[in-house]
């Protein structure tokens, strides 16, 4: 592989969930439950001054809380992915690195562990399809 297939993995990882993005996702994602935080509380005040009924008071807290859920959850599920793109160009780099500086038995072993199956087409002498293995 070479570097500059490990550069664009690392720079799209970076685009997912860079250091800026990851402070602004933040940020907002503050903003928005402390948002909807203030919503439950203004709502339970006013249901305790008998100003809202209690089925709206219900109906505005499950809102919020719905909503302060799926803002966990979604900043969750970003940096998931992160740090599975950052691990995979991590390997892909150690892959590299192994792949050059290796003998071809060692070759062969690396590529048996890491694919499933390789179909390579004789003629062109390029890699048709692979499958690779369930880690």
């Amino acid at each position: 592989m070479r570097d500059e297939a490990v550069k664009a993995l690392s720079d799209l990882a970076a685009r997912i969930n860079g250091q800026q993005e990851t402070i602004d996702l933040e940020k907002e994602k503050a903003r928005a439950i402390a948002q909807c935080k203030e919503r439950i509380k203004r709502a339970q005040q006013e249901f305790i001054e008998l100003r809202m009924s209690e089925e709206d008071w219900k109906t505005v807290r499950d809102a919020n809380q719905h909503e302060i859920a799926r803002w966990q959850r979604r900043t969750d599920s970003i940096t998931e992915l992160y740090l599975q793109l950052e691990k995979c160009a991590i390997a892909v780099k150690t892959f590299s690195a192994l792949w050059q500086s290796d003998k071809d038995a060692e070759r062969q072993d690396m590529i048996r562990n890491l694919f499933e199956e390789i179909v390579i087409n004789l003629d062109t002498q390029r890699i048709e399809s692979f499958k690779l293995k369930n880690f």
